[in-house]
């Protein structure tokens, strides 16, 4: 299910985190072809304790570093280039950082890391308003219910 290159990153994660993204929703069961890993960071590490658990998690791996300043409140996030690559979000669509202490202890603890309730994830995917993010809900919302 999971690439031993994302596996050993995920092995040098010691800050608290809950996984997002397409990869969460194959943690929940749904098929998906190669998912990318998203990883929501603890917000109570503040922007210098961030970016040192990003370059921590990456270790030899290349690290791409964007802000989002054009979000509201701005937010950023790193691309660390391992096999598929992982995403590391400052703060997931949808969400505040307030929401990371309560949603981290209604989170199920998997082999992969803490993972959000099921509606979570798609409320974070309908939010962010991309076409593919959409296609994912649609998917998943056709699995749900058995139909084509």
């Amino acid at each position: 299910m999971i690439s031993s290159d994302v596996g050993g990153v995920l092995g040098r994660i010691r800050a608290r985190y809950l996984l997002f993204g397409t990869f969460a929703f194959q943690v929940h069961g749904f098929s998906f072809g190669s998912p990318d890993t998203d990883l929501w960071l603890d917000p109570s590490l503040g922007n210098e304790g961030w970016k040192d658990a990003v370059r921590e998690i990456a270790g030899p791996h290349e690290i791409l570093f964007r802000d989002h300043p054009e979000a509201d409140p701005p937010c950023q996030s790193a691309r660390i280039h391992c096999t598929p690559h992982m995403d590391i979000i400052s703060r997931p669509s949808g969400h505040t950082d307030a929401d990371f202490e309560p949603l981290y202890w209604v989170s199920t603890q998997s082999r992969y890391g803490r993972l959000p309730p099921l509606k979570v994830l798609l409320r974070s995917k309908l939010h962010a308003g991309r076409p593919k993010d959409y296609r994912h809900v649609m998917r998943i919302g056709r699995q749900i219910l058995n139909i084509w």
